[in-house]
């Protein structure tokens, strides 16, 4: 016959653990420091930080492939970009719907 487990009186959902350290080249009290005013942020101020932040991976990201290939055409640095975030398959799909509403809106 098997033991019953005991019964924990630990609550069923774990609690959350403070985040830790954002980055190893950071000082404790910054850090605290940068918590805090996120926390103190709404959500507004929140959503914007995350856009800016997304905005400037892309630019990296664009400036790393401009720096790698400047011999290419923009086009094809363009998909070489949409491939390093979407996938090569959803980056033509998306490259091929963009020709597309190109050439639907040429005047005619």
């Amino acid at each position: 016959m098997e033991t019953p487990l005991p019964i924990s009186p630990q609550p069923a959902v774990p609690r959350r653990q403070p985040p830790s350290t954002l980055a190893a080249d950071t000082e404790p009290w910054a850090d605290k420091m940068q918590i805090d005013l996120l926390r103190q942020a709404g959500p507004t101020r929140r959503l914007m930080l995350a856009f800016e932040l997304s905005a400037m991976s892309w630019n990296a990201a664009r400036a790393g492939i401009d720096r790698l290939y400047p011999e290419e055409p923009q086009d094809r640095r363009d998909r070489r970009f949409l491939s390093s975030i979407y996938g090569t398959e959803l980056a033509e799909d998306f490259i091929a719907y963009r020709q597309k509403i190109e050439v639907e809106r040429r005047p005619r």
